[in-house]
């Protein structure tokens, strides 16, 4: 597979996946996840139904059971390991309960496996590890939050790491910085899929300022 850093030089526009289909996003959670690796991409996501291109979004974990996380508050899960098929896109946040999963088997297992099947798979800090942990990021090239840098790159020595980008976008891959990140990563993605200006009003309606500039990380000095 090729390698590039993407940068806001990705073009706008569609992609091959058709959008008159509804896209799955399916979110991997486990104990003690980061809320805002999950609620700040899910919020850009699901603000994409007020300019009818509704995204489904739907939560994983392993046993589909409510799971909390790092903060205290806790999610109720549409699905286990055993009963969910497949999603369009797979997305796999960090947290602090993500040094512990990079060592649960099941879930490593169940990661590779879905990422094969999704159309697009996306990590959002150090949701990263989990991906290198199960073979995912394999001579790609990602990024992961920069606190803990060193741990994640620790965990696949054939990805090429950047550590100045708040998300990279290597073939199928989408991999972000820390926590606040993948929010701006997410808005990439609808732009990737449904165009520039679809993005734009999402971040207008949710009254965000994107940056839209994967190579600007004022956290990367």
């Amino acid at each position: 597979m090729s390698n590039q850093i993407s940068a806001s030089k990705q073009t706008s526009g569609k992609d091959v996946t058709s959008t008159s289909k509804k896209l799955i996003v399916a979110t991997l959670l486990y104990p003690d996840f980061e809320l805002m690796d999950v609620f700040g991409p899910l919020e850009m996501f699901g603000m994409s139904r007020f300019i009818n291109q509704g995204l489904d979004l739907k939560f994983v974990s392993q046993t589909g059971d409510v799971v909390a996380s790092s903060a205290g508050p806790k999610s109720v899960c549409d699905y286990s390991f055993s009963d969910f098929e497949t999603c369009d896109i797979l997305m796999v946040p960090g947290g602090l309960g993500s040094r512990q999963e990079v060592n649960n088997k099941e879930l490593i297992d169940w990661v590779q496996a879905q990422s094969e099947r999704a159309t697009y798979v996306v990590s959002v800090c150090t949701g990263a590890a989990i991906l290198a942990q199960a073979d995912v990021l394999t001579n790609h090239c990602a990024t992961t939050n920069k606190i803990a840098f060193d741990w994640v790159q620790g965990f696949s020595a054939s990805t090429n790491w950047h550590k100045k980008a708040r998300w990279v976008k290597s073939d199928n891959i989408y991999t972000s910085s820390g926590v606040s990140a993948g929010t701006d990563m997410s808005l990439a993605i609808l732009e990737h899929l449904y165009g520039r200006e679809h993005a734009e009003k999402v971040a207008h309606l949710t009254e965000y300022v994107w940056n839209h500039d994967p190579d600007n990380d004022g956290f990367a000095i």
